[in-house]
């Protein structure tokens, strides 16, 4: 039996919609946190090959202060206004933690990076969060090209 909701028969009563409802939005909260997890599971994977026994313990370390300075340099890339002073990791590999790839390490204001890590409060997914922070650098990207055609004189 086809369990999505565009299927229902006319003939189920509206209780047992919502309970058919409820039911799968159940599975796909369950879905979202065992992906969490497991991202988070990788990173400290990651991390312990790194030496590091959590992330809090990494953001401490010298290796990431050095890694923060190289990224750190001029304005936030989303909202190109504030200097920015955080950066955010849109992944966890070694080899974006260990400092060997920057391309995955974004500049941020601190009040851009809350809009990408949350949402009225409560906290992205991992996922969510890269979706997110695409959809932001490609509205920044499409406001600096409108800005320098601007300025081009022809």
């Amino acid at each position: 039996m086809c369990t999505y909701p565009w299927s229902y028969s006319m003939s189920r009563s509206k209780s047992d919609r919502r309970v058919l409802w409820e039911q799968q939005e159940q599975d796909r909260l369950a879905l979202k946190k065992s992906r969490c997890d497991l991202v988070y599971s990788e990173r400290q994977r990651v991390l312990e090959l790194l030496g590091y026994n959590s992330y809090r313990d990494y953001l401490l370390s010298p290796l990431w202060k050095s890694i923060r300075d190289k990224v750190l340099r001029g304005k936030c890339v989303i909202c190109d206004k504030t200097d920015a002073s955080q950066v955010h990791h849109r992944n966890y590999l070694y080899e974006t933690l260990a400092g060997q790839c920057l391309d995955q390490l974004i500049p941020l204001c601190g009040k851009c990076h809350r809009k990408i890590e949350f949402s009225h409060r409560n906290k992205r997914t991992p996922q969510d969060t890269d979706n997110y922070c695409r959809i932001l650098l490609l509205r920044a990207s499409k406001r600096k090209l409108k800005k320098r055609s601007k300025k081009r004189v022809y």
